[in-house]
């Protein structure tokens, strides 16, 4: 099989949740891996519907916006948004902003 990702992935284990779009809700997860692209979720509960979310990492109180790009059982890869705006991770797994 063949690896497509265009950035390295950093495995880590940060809570976290995610925000439904237009106030659908909240579920939480757990941050499995992180790029500067995007991550990969495990959820707490049901799934989350494809579209535009925003994702908040405990740890560091950090929020970005993200699109839901795939499912597979109770896992999920976001894509963030936010990129065009020179967001990145912290080294301890967490996204801030820089300003």
């Amino acid at each position: 099989m063949q690896d497509r990702r265009n950035e390295d992935r950093h495995r880590t284990l940060a809570a976290g949740h995610l925000d439904l779009s237009a106030g659908a809700g909240r579920i939480g997860c757990v941050l499995r891996d992180l790029s500067a692209g995007g991550a990969r979720l495990r959820l707490d509960g049901p799934g989350a519907p494809l579209g535009a979310h925003v994702l908040a990492a405990e740890a560091c109180g950090g929020a970005r916006p993200v699109w839901v790009a795939w499912r597979a059982g109770g896992e999920l890869g976001v894509m963030f948004l936010d990129r065009a705006a020179d967001f990145f991770y912290a080294r301890n797994n967490c996204f801030t902003n820089p300003e």
